[in-house]
């Protein structure tokens, strides 16, 4: 959509390269987290950091590049419908989206960590801290009530607490892009990166979701842009993108300190915003990222980006008399057929029940004798 249409003639339609790009970026994460957690693995990241191949293991660029997708497909479905009227039943749906598969994933994590045994395999330090936590049952109520990454239960859960808090900003944040100007959205979203010496923990990370409304906004003009510069264009600004992503892995910038620092946000943000801007405007990557298998990965990976923790800790106990690399195809084999079952089980049922929810809403909230 170009920034001059109107809210009501704005149609957030279905990208399937967009669910492609999620499926890469998760599976990117699994692999990162797989090698992270033993230390021939850990050793192995290492090496990758100074190689050509530092994209395939950035799992930080991952993250980053789901939250330019969220501000993109929410501010589709919030032009769906643009009445005051609809914004708390988005809510409805984001809640019934995010938290009952957070809770699912959580409560496995719990369960899976009471069989903790001296692992087989020689953990690194990072996953000798995370795949050894097992939370008290009054504490792990707590962590029920709102995503997070529960004292490192599910440590990946501190990224669904920024969605969900910007899931209640978009509201906002579409409403004063769209009254003013996207570029000054994104310079307000420049001011946390200010805040501290890290910059907010949380705030910065308004800048992806900006990015991902101006996407959307400025579709037409992406789509024109990348039609101009054709597949060699397209190619050598996938690359830069990925280079600009990177920089803060080739320098050995610090990334999770305070929610990581100013310079490895900033950088990772562009050029996430970059790779997005591509899978969903430029033929070359989008056909790149449509196959079926991407687009089914992406379908499920919510689920996998929740279930590879427990699947990691579960990995790390059995027994193996070959190389600890063996983790990473046993995380796979664990983490997608789980995945998949999670999504049909917990996914589409809470995402249906949250649609019911909002249709008792609209009935609810239509005046009698109204027509719409």
């Amino acid at each position: 959509m170009a920034a001059n249409e109107s809210p009501g003639e704005a149609k957030a339609n279905h990208l399937p390269s967009l669910d492609g790009l999620r499926g890469v970026a998760a599976l990117v994460v699994v692999l990162t987290h797989s090698l992270s957690g033993v230390q021939s693995g850990s050793d192995l990241l290492i090496a990758l950091t100074a190689s050509p191949l530092i994209p395939l293991i950035n799992s930080k660029i991952a993250v980053q590049v789901f939250f330019v997708l969220s501000g993109f497909v929410l501010t589709g479905s919030l032009l769906r419908n643009p009445s005051l009227r609809a914004v708390p039943q988005f809510y409805v749906r984001r809640i019934f989206r995010i938290h009952p598969p957070y809770v699912v994933a959580l409560l496995i994590a719990w369960m899976v960590s009471f069989q903790y045994l001296p692992a087989r395999n020689e953990l690194s330090n990072f996953g000798d801290i995370l795949f050894n936590v097992h939370l008290p049952f009054d504490e792990l109520i707590g962590y029920l009530t709102f995503p997070s990454q529960a004292a490192n239960q599910l440590p990946v859960g501190w990224t669904l607490k920024i969605e969900m808090i910007f899931s209640f900003l978009m509201p906002v944040m579409l409403w004063f892009a769209l009254r003013t100007h996207v570029a000054l959205l994104i310079a307000v979203f420049l001011i946390p990166f200010f805040i501290g010496p890290w910059g907010h923990p949380i705030l910065k990370f308004g800048l992806d979701f900006s990015f991902g409304i101006g996407l959307f906004l400025y579709g037409t003009a992406c789509t024109a842009t990348f039609r101009r510069i054709g597949n060699l264009g397209t190619g050598v600004w996938v690359i830069a993108m990925l280079v600009i992503a990177n920089l803060p892995l080739y320098l050995d910038w610090p990334w999770l300190i305070d929610g990581g620092s100013r310079g490895s946000i900033f950088l990772q943000s562009v050029g996430s915003a970059g790779l997005v801007a591509a899978a969903a405007y430029a033929p070359p990557i989008s056909r790149l990222v449509t196959g079926r298998r991407c687009v089914f990965v992406g379908m499920i990976s919510y689920s996998i980006y929740l279930l590879h923790w427990p699947a990691a800790v579960v990995a790390s106990r059995i027994p193996w008399s070959g190389s600890d690399l063996w983790i990473v195809p046993v995380m796979f084999a664990i983490t997608i057929p789980v995945a998949a079952l999670s999504y049909y089980v917990v996914e589409r049922p809470s995402i249906r029940f949250g649609n019911r929810v909002c249709s008792r809403m609209d009935r609810y909230l239509t005046p009698v004798g109204s027509s719409r």
